[in-house]
């Protein structure tokens, strides 16, 4: 068979076949006994965890956790969520603390053996555990592991020797990533870098779009013990494909109870595109004499169903994800883990707990819930021998001091095609990724120079830096590092597209290992678009020192004056803590713009986007030029709005809709810092979290995602957020009528994008564009 070509699965001796020829057969759950959820901790104790209502906790806890930047900037303590006593109690978690590890047993079945036990998967048990320690661990690293409590295990061979990397990217989705960058990481990792020499050739092959017929082919052809697939979860595609995320399932109590029957993966699999978990396990994990050791899914929203599956039906260790994470964090850690492991083969749980450690100790931000690491056998089990360790390494290195520069590492860098100036303002990136990975050498190295530089016409804009990578680091990653003075006034005052270039250059000592200059363009100071990487700086156009603002807030006090018929009335913000004051100072502020400033609808400004790229800009208009020409667009005006209440210290909101946005502020700030805690939340809030869209991760602690739609509905039906409709300033409509509108338009779940808080990003240091103002 030639590589990456298509061929039909065999099946398995005593398997069925489903209508599309796949394997579905799986062992019959009734033929193993039910084991309770338990802790078993590193001297072979089993403690029960009683969770009385585990199914409502375990949706709460799983939507907290994925919502973290929002506690974790906010300077929450997460086990203030955590009830201890359902985790065996203090002395327990003082020893799992002492300890540093533990593994959740976690059953396949309910106890009536008639449905599979969703809720202790779908718990963030890393989540929980590392919250329930963190007051006795004292900054310690805590690994947490998931056995699927099971009573037939698989066994465990070495999961090196030969290795099935699969890129998987069906369809559109193939533009989304360039997935061939993380294969060669893990390659370097795993010191099976191009070209392979021929004593090795044999222990590689990488598949790019298969179907799943094809790589169940290929595993019982090629025989891997390890499987690293990269690609999508049902979830994330149908969000960027924009169809439903629901693979083929039949229609089944059970399928109707389990919120994770709709987890799967984006395959090609004849005319279907979303294959469900089981149907995954099926054809990756069926009775096989030497199934793969080790399955690697660098996919979102894989540990609660997919994973589980894999090992059910007969993978000893698989790799997941319990929601989102960076792209980034997850491929430094499997290459972290992939050296780790190269090193020694048998211990997979070691190699874990070095790329776990490594990453926790790294400047990048790890919490709690992402990374599971689930297996069939006890990897904590006092009774089962010691794993051997003294194992020929199959990652043969070589003294850094003794190798080629080009030997020692491999630069990975990717720069932004185009640079928009709040990116820049707020000390982004000009880059996606800059990382440099080490080869196959020991010992630290040394005297690594990294220079970039920008050219913006006449100017250059340099970034120099020195690193030394310790005897620990595989990768070290200066993405979020490289950043650039912005001193230049054209680029402050530029109305049009600069091109530019980005001078890359790294050496180690005097040796080059990567130079390329590459082309770069710098938008306008004005221009934003509404993607993932720009749609976070939104609140750098709200310009609440901008001239206008002043005066819009001066004529707004003498509406103020009136509604309360009070000479001495002010401006005071939430200062009264009465929110029916706060509505009138908004209210005032928006009859000031109806009556003084009539305004417009127009559309936007042209803005000439890359007709090779998908993006479609938008230019932004400052309070100035709106009130000054007397026209806007729904996020020009929705911008005005924000920044007048910003002025008068009411925390201002921008909801982001599928193609409009509207403003709104929070009603009192007390009921923004209740929010920002949890402290009102419902489990009806969080309820969608397994059954709406679940690609959504927190970005900032100021966004609220897709994911949030349910819990932001509930804290505006309480009143305690209130959203203003500020394009009906163009149709002369009155205050209640647009909050009114706002809402109605907020009833369409399937419409809404975002919630942006302003007040929140401040606190995040998202600061005001500094726009020289230009003549009008």
């Amino acid at each position: 068979m030639g590589h990456g070509e298509e061929a039909v699965p065999k099946t398995a001796a005593g398997s069925r076949r489903s209508a599309d020829g796949v394997s579905i057969e799986l062992k019959p759950e009734s033929a193993t006994r039910v084991r309770p959820l338990s802790l078993r901790l590193r001297n072979g104790d089993v403690i029960p965890v009683k969770w009385p209502d585990i199914e409502r906790d375990a949706v709460l806890h799983a939507y907290r956790a994925r919502n973290r930047r929002r506690w974790l900037e906010g300077g929450q303590s997460a086990d203030e969520f955590i009830k201890t006593d359902y985790l065996g109690g203090e002395e327990t978690l003082k020893q799992i603390a002492e300890d540093g590890i533990v593994e959740v047993e976690v059953p396949w079945s309910q106890p009536n053996g008639n449905a599979r036990s969703w809720a202790p998967r779908v718990m963030p048990w890393e989540f929980i555990i590392s919250a329930a320690t963190s007051p006795y661990r004292l900054g310690r690293p805590l690994s947490v592991i998931r056995r699927l409590a099971i009573d037939s295990p698989h066994g465990s061979t070495a999961p090196l020797g030969k290795s099935l990397f699969v890129e998987c990217a069906p369809g559109a989705l193939t533009s989304v990533c360039n997935l061939s960058v993380e294969t060669r990481m893990m390659r370097v990792s795993l010191g099976l870098e191009e070209p392979l020499p021929p004593e090795r050739e044999g222990q590689l092959r990488v598949l790019r779009q298969p179907s799943l017929k094809a790589i169940g082919s290929w595993i019982d052809d090629y025989v891997p013990g390890l499987v690293h697939f990269a690609g999508y979860d049902t979830h994330q595609a149908a969000d960027i494909l924009g169809e439903s995320p629901s693979p083929s399932q039949s229609a089944t109590a059970e399928a109707l109870q389990d919120p994770t029957m709709s987890d799967g993966l984006a395959i090609s699999n004849d005319s279907e595109l979303f294959v469900s978990a089981s149907n995954v396990a099926a054809v990756l994990a069926r009775e096989r004499p030497t199934p793969p050791s080790l399955i690697s899914l660098n996919v979102y929203n894989s540990a609660a169903s997919i994973a589980p599956h894999l090992v059910a039906a007969g993978i000893p260790h698989v790799l997941s994800f319990q929601d989102t994470i960076d792209d980034r964090i997850s491929e430094h850690f499997f290459v972290l883990f992939y050296r780790a492991l190269a090193q020694a083969p048998h211990d997979v749980l070691g190699a874990f707990q070095a790329a776990l450690g490594v990453l926790l100790d790294s400047p990048q931000h790890l919490s709690g819930a992402c990374i599971v690491l689930w297996s069939s056998d006890s990897l904590l089990q006092a009774s089962t021998p010691a794993t051997p360790r003294a194992q020929e390494s199959l990652l043969e290195l070589s003294s850094s001091e003794t190798s080629r520069a080009s030997e020692r590492v491999t630069v990975f860098c990717d720069p932004v095609g185009e640079m928009n100036y709040s990116l820049l303002h707020n000390g982004r990136s000009p880059f996606d990724r800059f990382q440099i990975v080490r080869g196959r050498v020991s010992g630290p190295i040394c005297d690594i120079g990294v220079s970039v530089t920008m050219y913006v016409g006449q100017d250059s804009f340099p970034f120099v830096k020195t690193l030394t990578m310790s005897e620990r680091e595989s990768v070290a990653d200066i993405t979020d590092d490289i950043v650039v003075p912005l001193t230049s006034t054209l680029m402050r005052m530029q109305s049009e597209k600069i091109r530019s270039v980005l001078a890359v250059e790294v050496k180690i000592g005097a040796d080059v290992v990567h130079r390329e200059t590459y082309r770069l363009t710098i938008a306008p100071v004005d221009q934003w678009s509404d993607t993932d990487a720009n749609r976070l700086w939104l609140p750098s156009f709200v310009l609440p020192r901008d001239p206008k603002v002043a005066a819009i807030v001066q004529s707004a006090r003498n509406y103020l004056v009136l509604r309360g018929d009070d000479p001495s009335a002010g401006f005071a913000g939430y200062q009264s803590g009465d929110r029916t004051a706060v509505d009138s100072q908004v209210c005032a502020i928006w009859y000031a713009l109806l009556l003084d400033r009539p305004l417009l609808y127009i559309n936007p400004p042209p803005s000439y986007p890359d007709p090779k790229s998908a993006d479609f800009p938008q230019r932004l208009r400052t309070p100035t030029e709106i009130t000054t020409a007397g026209h806007g667009t729904c996020i020009d005006l929705a911008l005005l709005l924000c920044a007048c209440l910003e002025y008068v210290d009411i925390y201002p909101t921008m909801f982001l809709l599928d193609g409009h946005a509207f403003a709104g502020y929070w009603a009192l700030d007390r009921f923004h810092d209740e929010f920002e805690q949890f402290r009102n939340l419902d489990p009806a809030d969080g309820a969608q979290l397994r059954n709406g869209t679940t690609t959504d991760r927190l970005e900032a602690s100021y966004t609220l995602p897709k994911s949030a739609y349910g819990e932001i509905m509930s804290t505006i039906n309480r009143g305690e957020l209130v959203p203003v409709e500020t394009t009906l300033l163009t149709l002369r409509k009155s205050f209640m009528d647009a909050t009114r509108s706002a809402k109605t338009r907020l009833g369409t779940p399937g419409a809404f994008q975002s919630l942006l808080d302003i007040h929140r990003a401040r606190e995040e240091g998202i600061a005001p564009l500094p726009i020289l103002w230009r003549p009008h």
